[in-house]
């Protein structure tokens, strides 16, 4: 995401990124992802946060959070900058409500949600996901910021009216999570007259051989192909080359895939996980299922695959829901974010910008933001 918005926010919004985690260091050794090299990555990050912290003062941090290893990870880097006394924000992508994994004592639990808690915004997708972190944290309702992922519109679609065929796309990690593996039972059960039509791809890491070994044995190998991870542009090639989207997971923070395949005009099947009915309504921009519904899944597919009409249609629609959603409105609103903290304190009031000091001198705010850097 980091990629998609970066070129977006205005000249006085700097960045610089710190990897916490090899996965996303650049990395591409072997033994990029070994605990030795994973504990390393992360003490030169924690490091260099705590040097920053010290040195730039007029440092905005912006911490991305997601479960169990990430919230002891992120959690530590939080408690360091609460400590410190630095701005910080925090930014939950989680998709699960387990925070911490079972072994982690209480008493570390506390210093770490502590820590998270002294944020001075906390970011959640969703509705649901914002309910859950407050809670979650024993923050003010207020204190949480709903801030919905961000979609990219292309600037044209490609023609779907007079395609040969049906091409299903799913792209995400290829796991239980995502309700991969039923989506491939769903299509081998789909009537022949519809499967001998079709095709479907799954892009994406994790469990690859699985899924081409389960393609096989339910006899539809030849109509299934999982290339594995693909680079954007591949992606986008899939995207516009796909008539209809699936995603039916589990559990979701909120799909950015899903938000994706919208942009790009596609009929999405995906399910309500984690608060995605705030957006998305059955029948009219997308059709939902429930979480491992095989049956229901392939229905849906079926619909899809004997009715152009309603492709076009969702489609349509989809497209119309994620343009509410356009970077760069996320762009504008994460930076009134940052610009709030950049305000300086006095007492327990964060100080107001006045209108009758603009013309002879900056306002504190302005001043600050010329100043501004995200981490």
């Amino acid at each position: 995401m980091i990629e998609k918005i970066s070129g977006v926010f205005p000249g006085h919004v700097r960045f610089r990124t710190i990897a916490s985690f090899s996965q996303y260091s650049g990395s591409d050794h072997p033994e990029a992802k070994s605990k030795l090299v994973q504990v390393g990555v992360y003490l030169y990050a924690f490091v260099r946060v705590v040097f920053a912290g010290l040195l730039l003062r007029d440092a905005i941090f912006h911490v991305h959070l997601s479960v169990k290893g990430s919230t002891l990870r992120k959690g530590m880097i939080c408690t360091a900058l609460r400590v410190l006394r630095c701005r910080y924000v925090v930014h939950a992508h989680a998709a699960e409500d387990a925070m911490f994994h079972e072994w982690v004592p209480n008493p570390v639990r506390r210093v770490l949600l502590w820590g998270l808690g002294g944020a001075g915004s906390f970011i959640a997708l969703t509705r649901f996901w914002a309910d859950y972190y407050a809670a979650a944290l024993g923050i003010p309702a207020d204190r949480v910021i709903l801030l919905p992922n961000p979609a990219v519109l292309p600037p044209a679609l490609p023609d779907r009216t007079a395609r040969e065929g049906l091409h299903f796309l799913f792209a995400g990690r290829i796991g239980k999570r995502k309700g991969a593996f039923e989506l491939i039972q769903a299509f081998a059960s789909l009537p022949p007259e519809i499967r001998n039509r079709s095709r479907i791809t799954l892009a994406g890491d994790g469990e690859v051989d699985a899924a081409r070994d389960l393609a096989g044995r339910l006899g539809c190998s030849a109509q299934v192909s999982v290339p594995g991870w693909v680079e954007p542009e591949e992606s986008e090639r899939l995207l516009g080359d796909a008539d209809v989207f699936l995603l039916p997971s589990h559990a979701e923070g909120m799909s950015m895939a899903v938000l994706e395949a919208m942009a790009w005009g596609l009929p999405v099947v995906t399910t309500a996980s984690g608060g995605a009915d705030e957006f998305l309504l059955s029948g009219r921009n997308c059709l939902l299922t429930k979480p491992g519904d095989i049956p229901e899944l392939a229905a849906a597919m079926s619909a899809l695959a004997q009715d152009p009409q309603l492709r076009i249609r969702l489609g349509a629609e989809a497209r119309k829901t994620a343009s509410g959603f356009r970077v760069e409105l996320y762009v504008e609103k994460l930076t009134g974010l940052y610009e709030e903290l950049a305000r300086p304190v006095r007492g327990n009031v964060r100080m107001q910008p006045e209108k009758e000091d603009l013309p002879s001198a900056p306002a504190p705010a302005l001043e600050a933001s010329r100043k501004l850097r995200s981490w």
